[in-house]
């Protein structure tokens, strides 16, 4: 409540009562208010504001039409990305119009609903975008750790019940801020009013700055980087052994061997299988080449040496019988 009383202390007067010299009112000065505007921070603001909202409005629309239109497009991902846009959507459309009129006067004139309506629902854009990222991140990792499990894991219904929870727990956990925000009057000749965080003491203030961060930040960052890592990791480990089969080559050194082997009792074990699995891999190679020469170059059999036989027999049968036909022909008066 301090910061945000100090970023209007321009414009409001501080006077003490004589009575009691800790009791302070904050006189709102509504004249400094209406004349008073910072044109070289309202244009560029106004600006951004502007594009954020044409650009914004206009790119989600199409990414939500767009799968809720076309069947096809109705991916596991793509399902994921309509949460992504519907909540940025929520926050373009209801909360930038008002945070960008709050430039044009320093009070609050949108009354007390929207005073924490607005603030409300970005905290649950926030929270929702946040959490549809961090599940995205751990779909992507079931899919590649885990390619057989995620194929009936990772379903599109499953999906569409995943976000549907997704959305409900970002109602419940942005709800603090209902409490945390006030609708404040100030000013003693002429009213206004203000819309500040205000707790119950500044203990709790921290608190809720440590829980938001939490759930925004601090959650959501360890587990994508647990899940983006361990994914990278497994891209790499694939590309090695791949590269390492192609060349016919060891994975490892003798000298990596040697100190593996020293450390891990099953290390030999798993070389044997690794030899195994490039051997197998090897042999259906050959397999495959042998089948398709055999097929370009393949020996004629008994059976096939008497099926062009009797087609042999056939068309010899079949020229008797023309020339048979010709010479009865010719002999006829």
């Amino acid at each position: 409540m301090e910061e945000e009383i100090d970023f209007y202390s321009d414009l409001s007067t501080n006077t003490s009562n004589t009575n009691d010299s800790e009791s302070e009112e904050y006189t709102y000065d509504y004249h400094a208010s209406i004349s008073t505007l910072p044109l070289l921070e309202l244009i560029p603001v106004a600006i951004m504001y502007g594009l954020t909202l044409i650009l914004g409005v206009t790119g989600n629309a199409l990414v939500i039409f767009s799968i809720a239109h076309y069947r096809r497009m109705r991916t596991l991902t793509n399902i994921f990305l309509l949460s992504l846009a519907s909540a940025d959507l929520l926050l373009i459309v209801l909360c930038v119009p008002i945070k960008f009129a709050t430039f044009f006067t320093f009070t609050w004139e949108f009354g007390e609903f929207l005073c924490k309506a607005v603030y409300y629902l970005q905290n649950v854009s926030a929270i929702c975008s946040v959490t549809t990222l961090t599940v995205m991140s751990v779909e992507r990792y079931y899919a590649i750790i885990y390619p057989i499990k995620a194929k009936y894991v990772c379903t599109v219904s499953r999906a569409k019940k995943a976000i549907l929870f997704i959305w409900i727990l970002s109602f419940f956990l942005a709800s603090p801020i209902i409490i945390g925000r006030s609708h404040e009057e100030v000013g003693s000749i002429r009213k206004g009013y203000w819309c500040i965080e205000n707790w119950a003491s500044d203990t709790i203030d921290k608190i809720y700055e440590f829980y938001m961060m939490s759930i925004i930040l601090l959650i959501p960052v360890t587990v994508m980087s647990f899940a983006y890592t361990s994914i990278c990791k497994e891209l790499w480990i694939v590309s090695h052994t791949r590269t390492a089969m192609i060349n016919g080559q060891n994975d490892t050194c003798p000298t990596q061997s040697t100190n593996l082997s020293e450390k891990d009792p099953f290390y030999k074990s798993r070389i044997k299988m690794k030899t195994n699995t490039t051997k197998d891999d090897q042999t259906r190679k050959q397999v495959i080449k042998m089948l398709s020469l055999e097929n370009n170059f393949r020996t004629p059999t008994d059976d096939d040496k008497e099926e062009e036989e009797e087609n042999e027999e056939e068309e010899e049968e079949e020229d008797n019988d023309e020339e048979g036909t010709g010479d009865g022909g010719d002999n006829t008066p």
